[in-house]
């Protein structure tokens, strides 16, 4: 899926979605709210990038099935954690 088609999906722009993606804007609380519904995301996911319930024993289910999607991640490369 597309950055335009995930926006439209959601109902921002594309050029707004791609500023959200990229971490250079962030939604207001009504704009957060409508994306949370729209995408069937938890506040934690979007907030937090944590998985719980449901959304994590999805997860769990789909890396099970499907092992070849998933990717490795490398902690020494990951710019989004505070040491």
């Amino acid at each position: 899926m597309t950055q335009a088609e995930i926006a439209d999906q959601v109902g921002v722009s594309d050029s707004a979605w791609s500023l959200y993606e990229r971490g250079l804007r962030f939604p207001d609380i009504f704009e957060a709210t409508r994306l949370l519904a729209k995408l069937r995301i938890s506040r934690e996911y979007l907030l937090e990038g944590r998985l719980s319930g449901v959304e994590a024993r999805l997860a769990i289910q789909l890396a099970a099935a499907h092992p070849h999607l998933a990717k490795t991640i490398d902690m020494d490369d990951r710019t989004d954690i505070a040491v």
